[in-house]
């Protein structure tokens, strides 16, 4: 099964959807990278499939900073790659 490199948002249930490349999203405390991810920008919560990598970061190894790219705000950020 070949994924399309493709995202696409839907403003009715604020809902950003991406598949292939190298989807990934972040924030202060994780970043996950998966083949698809639904991302509902309103809860800010993912749902990740095929493949899943999550790293975490703790507040000890950061020295209490945040765990976000540089030059990026706080909360939840969505990025495909590919």
């Amino acid at each position: 099964m070949e994924l399309r490199n493709s995202i696409s948002y839907t403003a009715a249930d604020q809902m950003v959807r991406m598949r292939g490349g190298d989807p990934t999203v972040w924030d202060s405390r994780a970043r996950t990278k998966a083949v698809e991810i639904d991302s509902n920008n309103e809860t800010h919560v993912s749902v990740c499939r095929g493949k899943v990598q999550t790293t975490y970061y703790s507040q000890e190894q950061t020295n209490g900073a945040r765990a976000v790219p540089q030059g990026q705000e706080s909360g939840l950020h969505h990025r495909r790659q590919g």
